[in-house]
């Protein structure tokens, strides 16, 4: 029998998340008081200047790095197992985001099971 997903809290970013098949949520609301705020770039740029630009955007609104609750990375090639879970990793572990640790975890379980190497 599947146990239905329970939304969880991330008080450091005053939203809640519904988690999904890993690495991936099912959805994020905001916690009241706050709003979730979707940016669409006018151009591609490389991931790690991504992060860099969120940061820059955050700090002046007084937000902390966990407030970013939801990325879409978009690549000029398909990332393996090992080089989509070694991106959220070392982001993870950059900007202290700990909410999504299950969901990594997750991830390469999934990927020890399906036989993929990282």
């Amino acid at each position: 029998m599947n146990r239905a997903a329970t939304a969880r809290d991330v008080p450091g970013g005053n939203y809640r998340f519904l988690p999904g098949i890993a690495p991936f949520s099912s959805g994020v609301v905001a916690l009241p008081g706050y709003q979730v705020v979707h940016v669409t770039l006018r151009a591609p740029i490389p991931w790690r200047d991504g992060f860099a630009l969120i940061d820059r955007h955050l700090r002046p609104e007084g937000r902390p790095r966990a407030a970013l609750c939801a990325i879409e990375l978009r690549s000029p090639t398909p990332f393996s197992f090992e080089g989509f879970e070694r991106v959220l990793e070392e982001n993870l572990d950059v900007w202290a985001v700990k909410a999504f640790e299950d969901q990594i975890q997750s991830f390469v379980d999934h990927a020890d099971r399906s036989g993929h190497e990282h």
